[in-house]
């Protein structure tokens, strides 16, 4: 649906001094129907590409290209995005009510319409009863949700989300996650920048990582948690053993059942140990690689 191409950008900070460079070489396609996420640690250049995708800043080279389907022309495009920018700014003496109405008067919405989509979205996202209130009087997880209101009220073909669970608590980080989820299975795109891998796990089908402005690995998010670099296995015996700490990495006790967490070149050693000592062996399995521990490997 949006495709980046051999994107790079220089930030000059200084008239005599070289410049920063924020991106070399970034390429990616967020694809139709799928939730991409994007991840990277602050500082990374998430923020940089999604300005350059909205046309907020320029690119030094390299080229944005955007499905048909999005429109013939940019405020067409736009018109068929939801946005929501990582740093959340709304007209603070506006109430609620106020801001979505502007906001979809200017996307042209029918006046019906627009009623039904705002009553729909605030109340799915919760803040239907703080419309009524002035945004200054919000708290950082209500405007939050109020962002998330005004991104959809258009009906957008592709969601783009810088950081859009930040501020939230558990139960909301939870609730808005399944709201994304069943938003993809309504047929829209989402693009999902985070920095938390658990958050990408959870509702992610596509993922760019993006590390010091390049991209370091991209891919469908299955398959990039099928590349299990973990070396660590986990034996459960029934009764307690002993085994040399020098040879394992940890031992719990829970009831009549020991699980032993050891590295791979141990295991056969730890195998002759409990035969020897006539422990019943109940499983050995590796240990499954989070995006986390793949993430950090891969960046070694």
């Amino acid at each position: 649906m949006i495709k980046l191409d051999n994107i790079s950008k220089t930030f000059k900070i200084d008239f005599w001094k070289k410049g920063i460079h924020a991106l070399e070489d970034v390429s990616f396609e967020i694809k139709k129907g799928e939730i991409t996420g994007f991840l990277g640690a602050n500082g990374a250049g998430k923020t940089t590409i999604i300005k350059i995708i909205m046309g907020f800043i320029n690119s030094d080279q390299g080229k944005i290209i955007f499905d048909p389907d999005l429109g013939p022309d940019r405020r067409s495009i736009l018109s068929n995005i939801g946005f929501i920018p990582e740093k959340i700014v709304l007209y603070p003496h506006l109430t609620g009510q106020n801001l979505l109405n502007y906001l979809g008067s200017i996307n042209n919405l029918p006046k019906k319409k627009l009623k039904e989509n705002i009553d729909y979205w605030a109340k799915r996202f919760e803040v239907h009863d703080a419309l009524g209130r002035k945004i200054n009087g919000y708290s950082k997880g209500m405007v939050q949700r109020l962002g998330l209101v005004s991104c959809l009220i258009h009906d957008p073909k592709i969601l783009i989300l810088d950081e859009p669970l930040s501020g939230m608590d558990p139960r909301g980080r939870r609730k808005i996650k399944k709201i994304f989820k069943e938003l993809n299975d309504s047929g829209k795109t989402i693009f999902f920048s985070s920095h938390i891998t658990n958050d990408i796990e959870a509702i992610c089908s596509e993922l760019v990582v993006i590390d010091s402005g390049q991209v370091i690995k991209q891919g469908g998010l299955d398959k990039i948690l099928g590349e299990d670099i973990s070396t660590t296995y986990f034996m459960k015996v029934v009764g307690k053993v002993d085994l040399s700490l020098e040879k394992i990495i940890s031992k719990k006790e829970a009831g009549v059942l020991t699980v032993i967490e050891l590295p791979e070149e141990n295991i056969n050693w730890a195998l002759d140990e409990i035969t020897r000592k006539n422990v019943k062996l109940i499983s050995l399995k590796k240990k499954r690689a989070n995006l986390e521990d793949i993430i950090f490997e891969s960046n070694k």
